[in-house]
């Protein structure tokens, strides 16, 4: 038997870490600048929560908050270098994989975004050594399909986007042909 596992908000608490995340690029870059830290940290994680590129991410920010290209480019690369420290488990995912092995149950993640980011994640989290297998989207250049109920723009990220079951042979017959 296999249990599969995605990663973000399921057993890594995202909003939690970009909270913690949120303070460290503030104390860092903005701390002195006339932006208040809750007004600050709700746009840095809601952003983060939007399924985009990080460039849109802090360029968003930049423009929301009036922050220079110099200061932007500094908060990238603090998220980009330190985002997995601030990486935390929900509670009792220890507990549950401690289960699933007892069991014999092989274990599996698989995971969108970028390899080396979600990676560090996992390990920040102390559950690589749970995994049999490790699959990130950023691996394998995946074409993606988001289900989505509401009209978006498509992200640079998504390669189709699904408001109906009913579109998906259309789609299959796209990425097939």
């Amino acid at each position: 038997m296999f249990a599969l596992f995605d990663l973000d908000d399921t057993i890594h608490d995202k909003r939690a870490s970009l909270v913690d995340c949120s303070k460290a690029v503030y104390q860092a870059h903005l701390q002195d600048m006339d932006i208040g830290f809750e007004v600050f940290s709700k746009y840095f994680v809601e952003q983060n929560c939007i399924i985009q590129p990080k460039t849109t991410v802090f360029s968003n920010i930049s423009d929301k908050f009036c922050i220079g290209f110099n200061i932007e480019s500094k908060m990238l690369e603090q998220f980009d270098s330190s985002f997995h420290t601030f990486s935390k488990r929900f509670d009792g995912v220890t507990q549950t994989f401690e289960f699933l092995k007892r069991e014999g149950v092989k274990m599996a993640c698989v995971t969108n975004g970028r390899d080396y980011f979600q990676r560090n994640k996992i390990n920040a989290l102390g559950l690589s050594g749970y995994f049999d297998l490790i699959v990130t989207s950023g691996e394998l250049g995946m074409r993606t399909i988001w289900k989505c109920d509401s009209p978006h723009k498509n992200p640079d990220s998504v390669d189709y986007i699904l408001h109906s079951f009913s579109e998906f042979p259309k789609i299959w017959r796209n990425l097939t042909t």
